[in-house]
């Protein structure tokens, strides 16, 4: 017998003898296959600091592997608008930060729910000082929204001196939103970014990013523009703008599709 038939007979010896031999338990672990026909992935493209909204499917690439994979459905902010009604919660910041310093301007808030409102969408009003209070559920109707902003005002004064639970009511909002309605969810956040309850960014953008809603962040704050007359006068900079904490409110809208 040669060499190369006589290594050919021991292997398959081998195989048998292996075959034959019970399965020892402890690697008896129960394994199940699993496939996916569909990927959903979230990306966002940037250009000159800004978001591209208006992609095509034949300007992007998908691989896995190194091979690329066909794009069954590519959703944009653009053809979203056209088709999925959104749904979008004011968030308004009533805290002792906000409220002494007449940081939250009536005019400012009504002007950003009734461009809303011509966008065909629901709008909801919540506000949060030292906790969350959600005042007016998904509505089109401007004055049940003037009526919610003013029990927002009146809340304020229960809350004045409790703290500013910023980034842990944003994430509760996030959570609270129906999910089972196809919509475009939204929420507008008026704050001055100070959170002194422990509350975290991360908590928020996480929130945001499993219930796939935007956060668009609309800055409270005089000392921004105080701080440029100044400096334009030989003045020194107001340390207030370089305040990390409205970076942080920021990252939040950046890192869940919105804007600052």
């Amino acid at each position: 017998m040669s060499r190369t038939a006589l290594l050919a007979a021991a292997l398959a010896a081998a195989a048998l003898t292996t075959a034959a031999q019970p399965p020892d338990k402890h690697d008896a672990v129960p394994t199940f296959g699993t496939s996916t026909e569909l990927v959903y992935v979230r990306f966002h493209v940037e250009k000159k600091g800004g978001f591209l909204d208006g992609l095509k499917p034949d300007q992007i690439r998908v691989l896995e592997d190194g091979r690329p994979q066909t794009i069954a459905l590519l959703e944009t902010p653009s053809t979203r608008e056209r088709t999925v009604a959104p749904d979008v919660t004011l968030a308004l910041d009533v805290s002792s930060s906000v409220m002494d310093a007449r940081l939250l301007d009536e005019s400012l808030v009504k002007e950003v729910f009734l461009a809303s409102l011509s966008q065909q969408a629901r709008v909801a009003l919540c506000a949060f000082g030292g906790e969350l209070r959600c005042l007016t559920p998904p509505t089109r109707d401007a004055d049940a929204l003037m009526a919610g902003f003013e029990q927002a005002i009146a809340f304020s004064r229960q809350t004045r001196h409790e703290g500013t639970r910023l980034y842990a009511s944003v994430a509760d909002v996030c959570r609270r939103l129906d999910r089972t309605q196809k919509s475009q969810r939204a929420i507008v956040v008026f704050s001055d970014g100070l959170d002194n309850r422990g509350g975290k960014v991360g908590e928020a953008i996480q929130a945001a990013a499993e219930g796939d809603v935007r956060v668009y962040s609309v800055l409270l704050s005089q000392a921004f523009q105080t701080s440029s007359r100044n400096a334009a006068f030989g003045g020194v900079p107001n340390r207030a703008m370089y305040d990390y904490k409205k970076f942080e409110l920021s990252k939040l809208a950046e890192e869940s599709g919105g804007r600052a």
